[in-house]
């Protein structure tokens, strides 16, 4: 009912042009639109570990509309264009993504952790991903606590999993660890396929074959751990460590925040990233909060599309800025 009534604001608003007004209001704002994984059709089976992922179809009638609807440059080569960016650097998006956004005449920016590309591990918060979908059921210790895993709850239990880290951030250093010891990694169940595309990541020729094509590669962070969680002397730590080997793999001197909310991106984190040298940074949210004040450019927001979405009027209102405008409109109500 809920879907139903938005479909129907939706399309009266694209009727009056509603829509075109905004695109036409935002016309001197570049797009910035992120995606995660893009796999076939196939390998989706509902579970957490591709909750963020596209299937392949999805994501070809998502960058298809993005070439009609807005001024299509490539990226640094127009400054209203759109940039089409994708996190965390699995084969899926050399393998997959970025030959569809080829055939639309796109390019997208890359942003990969420098560890995970330097020793090939897949992320830990991916490894839980993995770990809580494919682990069998039954009743397990992690993070200090008891844990049941059934197949109903196994998204709920994802994101319970994610606060607790949160709330206790010296548990990423050995999560890895505690899911192995908890149920093997190498012993769950998932389809090769899915492992490969979805949790190998992308190495350094794979990388430079992406430069090479014209796409831009950029840092997102050392190992992908919420960067506001970090004590100062390691944040800095990391930002110069980050600073002085993303020459190694990246093409592009921006930088991505890890999961890019204001919980895991303080204004600290945004002044350590513009101290180490990088040129401007990403956050995850379709606005700036208004604390980043004199960071600007090391706070710049992102729109995401939903992975299963494919109507128009819906996408329309996301691309068009006309739904963040609501949004707004609502909180200072």
């Amino acid at each position: 009912m809920k879907r139903r009534l938005l479909l129907l604001f939706y399309a009266l608003m694209s009727i009056l042009g509603i829509f075109r007004v905004f695109y036409w209001l935002n016309r001197y704002r570049r797009s910035q639109i992120t995606f995660h994984n893009v796999l076939p059709d196939a390998l989706l089976d509902g579970s957490p570990d591709l909750g963020m992922c596209h299937p392949v179809s999805v994501f070809e009638c998502q960058v298809a509309l993005i070439g009609r609807r807005m001024e299509l440059s490539a990226i640094n080569e127009g400054p209203y264009g759109p940039l089409i960016t994708f996190d965390d650097g699995y084969i899926n998006q050399g393998e997959v993504a970025a030959p569809i956004l080829e055939k639309h005449g796109m390019r997208g920016q890359f942003f990969v952790p420098l560890e995970s590309i330097e020793n090939g591990v897949t992320l830990a918060v991916d490894q839980l991903q993995m770990w809580v979908s494919y682990a069998p059921p039954g009743t397990y210790q992690l993070l200090g606590q008891t844990w049941q895993i059934d197949d109903a709850d196994r998204p709920a239990l994802c994101a319970t999993l994610f606060q607790e880290l949160l709330r206790h951030p010296q548990q990423w250093n050995t999560l890895s660890a505690q899911l192995d010891q908890a149920f093997p990694l190498a012993q769950l169940a998932l389809p090769e396929a899915v492992r490969r595309l979805r949790f190998v990541p992308l190495d350094g020729p794979a990388l430079k074959a992406l430069a090479a094509r014209g796409h831009h590669i950029a840092c997102h962070s050392w190992d992908h751990h919420p960067l506001a969680l970090l004590p100062d002397d390691l944040l800095q730590s990391q930002m110069r460590q980050c600073w002085e080997q993303h020459g190694q793999h990246c093409n592009d001197h921006g930088f991505c925040y890890p999961f890019g909310r204001p919980a895991e991106v303080s204004p600290a984190v945004a002044r350590a990233c513009k101290e180490a040298g990088f040129s401007h940074a990403f956050l995850c949210t379709p606005t700036r909060p208004s604390h980043y004040a004199g960071l600007e450019t090391f706070a710049l927001p992102r729109i995401s599309l939903p992975c299963l979405e494919t109507h128009t009027f819906i996408l329309d209102a996301k691309l068009s800025g006309f739904e963040t405008f609501v949004k707004r409109i609502l909180r200072s109500a």
